[in-house]
This record gives C-alpha cells, structure tokens and sequence, in this order.
C-alpha cells in the first residue's frame, strides 16, 4: 500500500495489486509513519483493526461498509482486537450512510464533476468484459479482485455499468 501524507491526511495513489499484499496495520504504519487523522474504511474486520492501530490521538474514521463480512454475513468477524485503542487515542469512529448526507450531493458534484471531465481526478475501475461475465465480475467484486469499481461492458456497449446497486 504505497501512500504519502499531505496535511495529514494519507493519500493513496494508483497502485498495484502487489502492493497491497500484507497485513494492513503494517502497510498503512509503513505508508504513514507518523500516523494517519482521517480515513474513511469500507471493508471493516482486520482493516479497520489496522486502522484503528495506525491512527494519531484525536483522529477520525468514517465507517461506511463492511466488504470483509459480506461473504459471511451469517458469522461477522470478530471486532476489532484494538477497539479500545479508540478510547486510549480519543478516536471518533462513526458509521457513515450516504443516504444521511444527500443534501450534500450537489456540492460533492460541483466541486468532483470538472475534475473529472478534465481528467484531474481519475476514477478506478476494473472493467470486465461480456454480458455473459458478469456473475464472474459479480463474485470478483466479492473476493476483492478488482481496483475501485467494478464494472461490466457488454459488446456493442460504449459503456460499462456497475455490477452493484451502489453506484
């Protein structure tokens, strides 16, 4: 997990597979020496165990998924071993729903939308190809093969559209 810290935040560029390979709690110390204020988590279980590890006191973690139990819904993993490290370190761990937040939509768009069409800011995506794929991106998805979004391009599409319902 290859990253830099600007103004405290920790910033993950386009990376490779190969270099997220490890436990998380080393990669972000590795990453972010000096510790990280604010992250936002999807994926929960040992990445947010690491993350809690990796934070500086009074930092923040937006929680908005839990990708590491969506395979296993019916047995959860265990809570973070370091959850009270939130405690010792003053974090502020909140849940996130977007659903909570769509008044703030319009300015998320006027501030993402030109960087975007100007290619400033640069979505991931892993595009797999062919209708008859996609249960194949579907279950990618799942056991995390892809970078950023992944996607589906049926044949004569120009387009490729998101295998989940979230985006």
């Amino acid at each position: 997990m290859a990253g830099r810290v600007h103004e405290g935040v920790l910033l993950l560029p386009q990376h490779s597979p190969d270099q997220l390979v490890g436990p998380v709690g080393e990669l972000l110390a590795k990453a972010a020496p000096d510790g990280i204020d604010a992250v936002v988590d999807n994926v929960g279980g040992d990445h947010l165990e690491g993350t809690i590890a990796a934070m500086r006191e009074f930092g923040r973690i937006a929680w908005v998924g839990a990708i590491a139990q969506y395979h296993a819904a019916h047995r959860p993993p265990p809570a973070p071993r370091d959850l009270f490290d939130v405690v010792g370190k003053s974090l502020r761990l909140e849940g996130v729903l977007v659903r909570n937040h769509q008044d703030a939509q319009g300015g998320l768009e006027e501030l993402l939308v030109p960087q975007l069409r100007t290619g400033r800011i640069t979505p991931d995506v892993t595009v797999v190809d062919g209708f008859e794929r996609t249960v194949d991106g579907f279950l990618g998805m799942l056991r995390g093969e892809n970078t950023g979004k992944m996607l589906i391009r049926a044949a004569g599409w120009t387009r490729a559209v998101a295998v989940h319902g979230w985006g």
